[in-house]
C-alpha cells in the first residue's frame, strides 16, 4: 500500500468509501490483517 496509499485508504474508509488495499509483501499484509500498522519510519532513524 505504501507510505501514501495506506493513510489515504484509511481516510477514505473512515469517510464511508469502500476500500480494497493490495500489497505484495506478506509481512505487511499479515500486520494489517491484525489491525496494526507497520512502523515504516524505523529505518529512517
Amino acid at each position: 500500500m505504501g507510505y501514501i496509499g495506506l493513510p489515504t485508504a484509511v481516510i477514505a474508509a473512515k469517510s464511508g468509501v469502500k476500500v480494497i488495499g493490495v500489497d505484495i509483501n506478506p509481512d505487511i499484509i499479515e500486520t494489517l490483517n491484525r489491525g496494526e500498522i507497520q512502523n515504516s519510519t524505523e529505518s529512517l532513524v
